[in-house]
């Protein structure tokens, strides 16, 4: 999605870090004109395509006279955080780039003509990493959580997770997150690409990712198409190295497509009886599945050892997979939380040889 913006402005030095910031973080993704003057944009709109216009709050009587006759989104930038009752699209003018970039972007998705662009991006090489379970208790989330922290200290990293029940930041004020996503996916209208860019937040270890969706059977109603218009829509993006998603334990048709879109699968297991006998249940089915499906699942399934000693454990050794990395038993005397469980884990050499074997 390439998104050509306008901003009316008489101050120069606003305009210019405006346009520098933008240029510089979404540079691939949206261009910016500038003019000073109200009659300049009249002129620049008459003879240009411009999918949002910015109008600096000085200009906002004369918008009002005139808005009837502008085709594209007009936004105000306004001066403070206020609401009104009138029609006039607001954001705060000023806030932090990313933030002012994602609001005018909601904006546009909800109130502009969207449309395709013939502009496309580059192909960086994201990779997709597809985290699964045989069964509940392996620590599969953790894992995955803390891959993506430790990749993230080196590339833009995007941890996904799909579980029906994840609740993790479902409170959080920073926007609806998967709700939005769903909502776009289900839509008629050109605007995942939008919502992907304007309800991603990011956390504290700085890795992208959604507020999960309030209403787990929106989830569940996703299919296999929409998972593949998921994944096409993030990849379009050209913004992640990495894409990590968490799936856990429930594997059905979108799961499936998820495994299909990954260009490693790793399947966290741990030491039990009970996980050794749902480990070959799962790997029947997958070869079931690559054989009916005529797809290459096994040959990029490993596996990844939770709660072992490194080394020591052969119980996997008769499947010919790859192990993919360890992480060592937390004994739970040693109260300690899922953040230092994950951190122990980020900063140990458990991720060393993971997905090397597909090309990393």
């Amino acid at each position: 999605m390439w998104v050509r913006m306008l901003l009316c402005t008489a101050n120069e030095i606003y305009a210019k870090r405006f346009s520098e910031y933008l240029d510089k973080e979404f540079g691939d993704k949206a261009e910016v004109n500038v003019v000073l003057e109200m009659q300049e944009a009249f002129y620049f709109l008459e003879s240009n395509e411009v999918d949002i216009a910015l109008f600096d709050s000085n200009f906002e009587a004369e918008l009002k006279k005139y808005s009837n006759s502008i085709e594209c989104l007009s936004i105000v930038l306004a001066e403070n955080m206020y609401e009104t009752e009138d029609e006039m699209k607001r954001v705060f003018k000023y806030q932090r780039g990313d933030a002012l970039y994602k609001a005018i972007l909601e904006l546009y998705s909800t109130y502009g003509k969207v449309r395709v662009s013939s502009k496309r991006a580059g192909e960086k090489g994201c990779k997709v990493f597809t985290f699964i379970s045989s069964g509940g208790g392996t620590g599969c989330t953790t894992i995955a959580k803390a891959y993506a922290k430790k990749r993230a200290a080196y590339e833009k990293v995007l941890y996904l997770n799909l579980q029906c029940m994840n609740t993790e930041w479902l409170y959080s004020s920073e926007g609806l997150g998967l709700d939005d996503i769903i909502m776009a996916l289900k839509s008629r209208r050109n605007i995942l690409n939008i919502k992907l860019q304007s309800a991603v937040i990011t956390n504290a270890a700085h890795v992208y990712t959604y507020a999960p969706c309030t209403n787990p059977l929106d989830l569940i109603d996703l299919n296999a198409q929409d998972i593949k218009n998921l994944m096409d829509g993030l990849k379009a993006l050209d913004f992640y190295s990495k894409i990590i998603i968490d799936v856990g334990n429930q594997i059905d048709s979108k799961e499936i497509e998820l495994i299909k879109q990954a260009d490693s699968v790793i399947c966290v297991v741990d030491n039990s009886e009970e996980e050794i006998k749902q480990f070959d249940k799962l790997y029947s089915f997958l070869s079931i599945i690559q054989k009916r499906d005529n797809l290459r699942i096994i040959r990029k399934l490993e596996i990844f050892k939770n709660k072992v000693m490194k080394n020591l454990e052969s119980h996997y050794d008769e499947y010919h997979i790859k192990t993919g990395g360890w992480a060592p038993y937390v004994n739970k005397q040693n109260k300690q939380n899922g953040e230092e469980i994950i951190d122990r884990i980020v900063y140990s050499d458990s991720f060393e040889s993971l997905g090397l074997s597909h090309g990393e």
